[in-house]
């Protein structure tokens, strides 16, 4: 694979990664903090704010860009925000430009400090291998829902390398339908300096925090794009349906084919 293919064509030398990781422990921990002494005691929309700027400050220290394009949706127009999935910087690249909930794995309930971070602003957990979970999850995304809360899911359940859109699995829109809100596809993609894109941000199969975090450190920069994609309304389509309409045009947005799964199973998290 070429060297601007795999995210890895330059390097920080190691005063800088050194100087990086220093200022992400540090932020870290201050945000942990935050999170215990002063996040409970403000308003929604304060809390909101911390996450935003906690989220641009992160990926500012990893040294990464946000580029979004397309028309944000207004704040005051309640959606369900459908993305395709390649890391877990996913979710801090999408809190910088509006915080939301997120469906995530039970496992990283258990991570040291992001765990906490993630179960004290409202993230919900899922145990991908209890088919029955989906259903206690549904149910309280409809509740987040009803109160006004923003939901974000990635519905292909599992994490790529951004050559491909993977099957969206359609359990977890119901809420979306239940609700009457619309859906609001997001094409996320990481790209150099070059233009070509960058898979040093990507969290696939059996690697590790540690070593992703690694290779972001290597990197001199990259640029994480967020395309905001025509709203999909819900009225009078099934969720399987909405699924298809989403992961086409999220594909679409990035020129990538979509890979399917013979037969859909139930909804799974974010990997």
């Amino acid at each position: 694979m070429p060297a601007s293919a795999t995210g890895q064509a330059s390097r920080t030398r190691w005063p800088t990664r050194l100087a990086r990781l220093c200022r992400l422990l540090l932020h870290v921990v201050t945000g942990w903090l935050y999170l215990k002494l002063l996040y409970p005691r403000r308003s929604r929309e304060a809390q909101l704010d911390m996450i935003r700027d906690w989220s641009r400050r992160l990926l500012t220290i990893l040294g990464i860009a946000v580029r979004d394009a397309g028309d944000r949706p207004a704040p005051s127009m309640q959606s369900m925000l459908v993305a395709n999935h390649i890391s877990w910087l996913d979710i801090f690249v999408i809190h910088a430009h509006r915080p939301v909930r997120f469906v995530a794995k039970a496992e990283v309930r258990g991570w040291p400090v992001i765990g906490t971070l993630c179960s004290v602003t409202g993230t919900l957990f899922i145990e991908r291998v209890k088919r029955k979970d989906a259903h206690r999850i549904r149910a309280m995304l409809v509740g987040a829902l009803a109160e006004g809360d923003w939901i974000g899911v990635f519905p292909e359940g599992v994490t790529t390398y951004g050559d491909v859109v993977r099957h969206f699995h359609a359990n977890l829109l119901q809420a979306a339908i239940d609700r009457g809100i619309p859906l609001q596809p997001l094409a996320l993609r990481y790209m150099q300096a070059d233009g070509s894109r960058s898979t040093a941000a990507s969290y696939v199969g059996e690697q590790s925090l540690a070593e992703s975090l690694q290779l972001i450190l290597e990197q001199v920069s990259i640029t994480a794009e967020v395309l905001f994609l025509e709203p999909l309304p819900t009225q009078n389509r099934s969720r399987r349906e909405l699924a298809r309409v989403a992961e086409t045009a999220i594909a679409s947005a990035l020129e990538l084919p979509v890979i399917h799964t013979p037969l859909e199973s139930a909804a799974g998290p974010p990997a």
